[in-house]
Order: C-alpha cells, then sequence, then structure tokens
C-alpha cells in the first residue's frame, strides 16, 4: 500500500496516481447484493464474500 498525499506547494486539485484503478474495482462490488450493506456478524465473514466476488469477476 502506498499512501500518497498533495504536496504542500502545489493549490487546487491533483489527481492521485492509481485512485481509478480503487474506485473501478468498487464500482465492480456494486453488482454484487449481498454486499451492499453489512449483513454480516463477523468481518471474516466480509473479508469472505468481498474475495469471493473478486473470484467471480475474475472468472468471468
Amino acid at each position: 500500500i502506498e499512501i500518497t498525499q498533495k504536496p504542500p506547494t502545489v493549490k487546487g486539485f491533483v489527481p492521485q496516481t492509481g485512485r481509478w484503478q480503487v474506485e473501478r474495482s468498487f464500482a465492480w462490488l456494486n453488482f454484487f447484493r449481498r454486499l451492499d450493506k453489512d449483513h454480516e456478524r463477523l468481518p471474516e465473514s466480509s473479508v469472505a464474500f468481498i474475495q469471493v466476488a473478486f473470484i467471480n469477476i475474475l472468472l468471468k
């Protein structure tokens, strides 16, 4: 994981590298109804369903 911040000398909008990849991945997860709300009791269950969703995306 790489944390990026806007340089203090620059004013205004500065696009962050790789941000579109994260946003695209979150958009793909919207196709899975089970992930729309936090239905799971344990965080491990949520992680498992997210992994299953990405496996499903990769297999398509």
